[in-house]
C-alpha cells in the first residue's frame, strides 16, 4: 500500500506541477508554490491513497469494484467541492465536473499498481 501510495503522490505532483504551476487551472490556498500544499500532500493525500486501498474489494467481482470505485469518486468529487467552498482549493479554468471524470481513471490506476505491486511481491518471495 505504501509503494502505491507513492505512485499516487507522484502521479499526483506532476499533475499538479501542470495543472496548476504551469497552466494555473486551480490551485490550493492561494497562487503560485506554497507551504500549505506540502501539508495537503503529505497528510491528505495518503491518508485518504491507505483508506481506499485498505479497504478496496480485491477478491470481489468487478460489479462490486466498480461499485466501491464510484462511491469513492463521488465522495472525493464531493470532498474537493468543500475545499472550493471553503477556500483549501481554488479553480480558475477548472471544473469540478472534469474532476469527477478524472478520479474514476486515477482509482483504476491505483488498484492496478496495488496488483502489480502484489504479483511482484510473490514472485520475489518464490525466488
Amino acid at each position: 500500500m505504501y509503494t502505491t501510495s507513492l505512485f499516487v503522490m507522484f502521479l499526483g505532483s506532476v499533475a499538479d506541477i501542470y495543472l496548476d504551476v504551469k497552466y494555473d487551472l486551480y490551485g490550493f490556498f492561494k497562487t503560485g508554490v506554497d507551504f500549505e500544499y506540502l501539508l495537503v500532500f503529505i497528510f491528505i493525500y495518503p491518508a485518504m491513497n491507505s483508506v481506499f486501498l485498505n479497504f478496496y474489494p480485491e477478491s470481489k467481482s468487478l460489479a462490486k469494484k466498480a461499485l466501491y470505485i464510484t462511491v469513492w469518486v463521488i465522495l472525493t468529487t464531493l470532498f474537493e467541492y468543500i475545499s472550493a467552498q471553503t477556500e483549501v482549493f481554488y479553480y480558475n479554468e477548472w471544473k469540478t465536473l472534469y474532476s469527477f471524470f478524472c478520479y474514476p481513471f486515477l482509482y483504476i490506476a491505483m488498484a492496478l499498481n496495488l496488483k502489480m505491486i502484489r504479483r511482484l511481491q510473490v514472485i520475489d518471495k518464490q525466488k
